[in-house]
């Protein structure tokens, strides 16, 4: 999911991302928490994680995530 326009600028950083899930596995809410300073890299971690994995299995139904997404990072 690392976009190829920051993989060409050699953008990295660390993306906070919450999100929560509805009853069916869907995405209820997300949001950046704590942005990388890049909002191309911003956007692929909300688009990855959430959009890329929903809907998500049922033991993760009715709850609240808080994750990091590194770009970049070795």
């Amino acid at each position: 999911c690392y976009p190829a326009v920051a993989r060409r600028y050699q953008q990295r950083g660390t993306v906070q991302l919450s999100f929560c899930t509805d009853a069916s596995g869907g995405t209820a809410s997300s949001k950046v928490t704590v942005s990388s300073g890049a909002e191309v890299l911003d956007a692929a971690a909300r688009g990855c994680v959430v959009e890329k994995a929903s809907p998500f299995p049922a033991v993760a139904a009715s709850r609240c995530f808080s994750v990091p997404v590194r770009f970049g990072a070795r």
